[in-house]
């Protein structure tokens, strides 16, 4: 059996780290000339980041495996999001519910996107050794479901496994499943020595 977690080993953001996601909602907030907030303000990229960063860090800490089963995922999100927009060093604009709504949805939307994420190269024929030797394989994550449900089938990996666990929604895990990534060449190491 063998067992994969899938951010940073299955697939990787585009153009880490996570909050250039965050940076790429608020442009197309920008940029959609939204009629409550016709000219939103450009906030620092650099400060916006560490909003974010601490935003993110901090629910992680309060709220493990994206609330488990005290709120949904989006939910979580949601939180995150109102953790950088409500700071007082962020424009007030995007705090106006109409501008946030959007904002918000756009920021989630990019969550789920394939264009935020990329698969490894040598992931499939790796897949492709394991399914050819018999071997079960399964994806064990801290994750959430949107990753079984929307990320995986992007990439054409949900028939390669025989069973999920998702920390979000695991009863095995109550709260938290300590998932460790491996380092991203992982696999192309692992093939280059069976191959020798």
């Amino acid at each position: 059996c063998v067992t994969l977690t899938v951010m940073h080993t299955l697939v990787r953001l585009q153009n880490p780290p996570l909050s250039n996601v965050f940076l790429t909602a608020v442009d197309a907030a920008r940029l959609h000339n939204l009629p409550s907030a016709p000219s939103l303000p450009q906030p620092d990229p650099a400060a916006t980041a560490a909003l974010f960063e601490a935003a993110f860090s901090r629910l992680r800490e309060e709220a493990p495996c994206y609330g488990h089963k005290n709120m949904t995922t989006r939910d979580w999100w949601r939180h995150v999001v109102e953790g950088v927009v409500y700071d007082p060093s962020f424009p007030i604009q995007y705090a106006d519910p109409r501008v946030f709504e959007f904002f918000f949805q756009r920021f989630y939307s990019l969550l789920g996107s394939p264009k935020t994420y990329r698969a490894f190269p040598d992931e499939y024929p790796f897949l492709d050794w394991c399914r050819d030797r018999g071997l079960q394989l399964g994806v064990i994550s801290n994750g959430n479901e949107r990753h079984q449900d929307g990320l995986l089938p992007l990439f054409g990996l949900t028939d390669y496994f025989d069973f999920y666990v998702f920390a979000k929604v695991s009863t095995l895990f109550p709260g938290w499943c300590m998932v460790r990534w491996i380092q991203p060449d992982f696999l192309s190491n692992r093939r280059e020595r069976h191959q020798n």
